[in-house]
């Protein structure tokens, strides 16, 4: 970048050569492995931490909903056994 003054002079904008202030400095080295542990501490909270006792909200819904899953499949089978029973003639014609 150019900058008309008396005489034409180049300025060095902020990259290789030029130091950075405390600021850019303190943000980088206090702001940056900040934000690493808050996505790590989310990411365990979502998916659990591997070879301890605590499963994530992820492994959690899949056990409930596996659960779910397991009662609707024995009602089915319950509500189709008792309609095999009710209608013997069904069970002679679908058991060959």
């Amino acid at each position: 970048m150019w900058v008309h003054g008396g005489s034409l002079q180049r300025r060095r904008v902020m990259w290789p050569g030029r130091s950075f202030g405390l600021r850019p400095k303190m943000i980088i080295f206090f702001g940056l492995p900040f934000i690493v542990i808050v996505i790590a501490m989310k990411y365990a909270e979502l998916y659990g931490i591997p070879f301890t006792g605590f499963d994530g909200e992820v492994s959690e819904l899949r056990t409930e909903a596996f659960s779910d899953l397991s009662l609707v499949a024995d009602l089915k089978q319950d509500r189709l056994e008792r309609w095999l029973q009710d209608h013997p003639l069904a069970n002679w014609v679908l058991g060959g």
